[in-house]
């Protein structure tokens, strides 16, 4: 039974230093904090504005599985539906997921 726990530590480990590494190699950082939001907001918008629909279902998406797989961090992706959509707009999508 303890070989068992220590080789779930090992491979927690591992995978932390995986995500280390390519957080680091593909320069991940510079796009997931609010300076990267701030810089691509108007390319995001744009986008959103030319293909509405598909935006929206990629998000509710996105969001079902985020919940669905208990992955922190949708508190910051219902944040983000405020910052796309605007208050009232990405609250009702946010509601409606």
């Amino acid at each position: 039974m303890q070989k068992f726990g220590r080789y779930k530590l090992v491979l927690f480990v591992i995978f932390i230093a995986v995500i280390v590494v390519l957080f680091e190699r593909l320069h991940l950082y510079l796009y997931l904090n609010l300076d990267g939001f701030n810089q691509y907001h108007q390319q995001v918008l744009a986008y959103e504005e030319e293909n509405t629909l598909v935006f929206i279902i990629g998000y509710i998406i996105s969001y079902i599985v985020l919940i669905a797989a208990c992955i922190p961090g949708t508190i910051l992706f219902d944040l983000l539906a405020g910052f796309l959509f605007g208050p009232v707009a990405g609250s009702f999508i946010v509601i409606g997921s």
